[in-house]
């Protein structure tokens, strides 16, 4: 397959050169150029990964061949690109029941194809979920049953973690799968009383700000909520990135016409 006109434009105006040049933009370095949208994205993905590249923070070659290739006969035109996540998850080693994401839906209601893998975040004092090539920026710690204990017996182990995040990360968050109502009447022991739990979680919220604090009906509805907050981040960062390399490239090419 051969690149669309308006992709030929996106390469002059970054200055690429050689195929392998477009690795080093982002999807949203893409979007960004007027005129370029969703569809010249994907042929773009693909013309890549057939060539066992892909854009920066984006998934892998063999990922995006399997979602975006036509039929078995060969044709390689990209079909419907609704339910496709464009980056992969990474899951802590340590949880024992992690997500699978298997759940998620796009706005139409489609299932989203999530990309995860498993690497032991907990050797570099990580929570459990994160995004690859964001493991720094962004932190996502799960917490069902066992928050009680974490915030009783666990208490400064766990208040160390929090700590950590709020200094390591731009953003990250404690998803907890109850409500807090839910929560105060299924967990009133475990050590600590309903009140002492309370400030305990009040005060972290107030002591460490960059991380939040999010409490879901349920597993599927916390499942739900790491999801958009981990897509939600890869948008805003990728496109916050594509602002300033598009404002920066215009200003330099005013600065050659003066």
């Amino acid at each position: 397959m051969s690149l669309p006109a308006k992709l030929h434009k996106v390469a002059e105006f970054y200055g690429l050169v050689d195929v392998r040049d477009w690795q080093s933009l982002t999807a949203s370095d893409v979007l960004v150029i007027p005129g370029v949208g969703p569809k010249q994205l994907d042929k773009l993905r693909l013309y890549l990964a057939h060539r066992g590249l892909h854009l920066q923070h984006d998934n892998e070659p063999d990922y995006w061949i399997e979602h975006l290739s036509g039929p078995a006969d060969g044709d390689d035109k990209p079909v419907d690109r609704s339910g496709i996540c464009p980056f992969t998850v990474i899951i802590d080693t340590n949880e024992t029941f992690p997500f699978t994401f298997e759940s998620i839906v796009d706005a139409e209601g489609k299932p989203v194809t999530v990309r995860t893998r498993r690497e032991p975040l907990y050797t570099r004092g990580m929570a459990d979920y994160t995004i690859a090539g964001f493991e720094a920026d962004i932190q996502i710690e799960r917490k069902g049953d066992d928050l009680p204990s974490s915030l009783a017996q666990r208490r400064e182990n766990f208040e160390q973690e929090i700590a950590s995040l709020d200094a390591m990360c731009e953003f990250a968050a404690i998803v907890v799968e109850h409500e807090w109502s839910d929560f105060v009447e299924t967990h009133p022991g475990h050590g600590a009383g309903v009140n002492a739990v309370a400030r305990t979680w009040l005060s972290w919220s107030i002591r460490y700000p960059g991380v939040k604090w999010f409490w879901a009906p349920g597993r599927e509805a916390a499942e739900q909520i790491t999801f958009w907050l981990l897509e939600r981040f890869w948008w805003h960062k990728t496109r916050s990135t594509a602002r300033r390399r598009l404002d920066s490239r215009l200003m330099e090419r005013l600065r050659e016409k003066i």
